[in-house]
């Protein structure tokens, strides 16, 4: 389920041939084959993508801890108004109710805006869900992550399968998608902590060299690095 075919969206499955192991998607017909090795690598070289320098790792720490923790007063504040504008669509229905029990207006007046009225605040309950973090455990979440990132490649390599499978969904949620024609592997979307610890560690590099301003991190990073609860395995 994690590894998908660029082309068509069909989803790889392993299985063993001849002393080699392969994967194949399940479409018939045109089913794309590939020796598991050969995608493994491709995998092993995504993930170094995400391995930070250790030197970097106390500074690296701070500037994260500093991006999210703006990141999440923004969150909050986003929260608080979406919160308000619940209140005022109850307020809404609840004036309509009154309106269409005591006959100002028509039933289908009434039910046309209650629907439109609770869809816009069932969408309101969705953005709150989806930026849902706490703040009491993003400091462990940063570390566990940090911690991970120093060299997710022999972390991968030491773990167990069914440990690999929760690394690979930890870090790409959605999984991978090959492309046999060009031999690469591509990711649907990468966790936004392991992204931003990625995106901060190239920053703090730059700044070290001296080529970046010490408040670029800032503001290059905060505007664009979303806030993901993910618990690490």
């Amino acid at each position: 389920m994690f590894l998908k075919n660029e082309l068509d969206g069909n989803l790889f499955t392993g299985y063993f041939k001849k002393g080699n192991y392969y994967y194949k998607t399940r479409k018939k017909g045109n089913a794309v084959n590939v020796r598991a090795g050969i995608v493994h690598n491709l995998f092993s070289e995504e993930l170094t993508k995400y391995q930070i320098d250790k030197s970097n790792i106390p500074m690296l720490e701070k500037e994260v801890h500093k991006i999210v923790s703006l990141k999440l007063e923004q969150e909050l504040q986003a929260s608080q108004i979406r919160k308000r504008k619940i209140k005022d669509l109850e307020n809404k229905m609840e004036k309509l109710e009154l309106r269409f029990v005591e006959s100002e207006i028509t039933k289908e007046l009434f039910e046309k805006y209650t629907a439109q009225y609770q869809r816009e605040k069932e969408e309101l309950l969705s953005e709150i869900g989806k930026s849902d973090f706490e703040s009491s455990n993003f400091e462990k979440i940063i570390k566990k992550a940090i911690e991970i990132s120093r060299n997710p490649l022999q972390l991968w390599h030491s773990i167990d399968y069914d440990d690999k499978q929760r690394l690979q969904f930890l870090m790409f949620p959605e999984g991978l998608m090959y492309n046999k024609e060009n031999n690469t592997v591509r990711t649907f979307r990468v966790n936004n902590v392991f992204s931003l610890i990625a995106s901060t560690a190239r920053v703090v590099d730059e700044n070290k060299k001296g080529n970046l301003k010490k408040d670029y991190l800032n503001s290059h990073l905060v505007e664009r690095t979303g806030i993901e609860p993910v618990i690490p395995p």
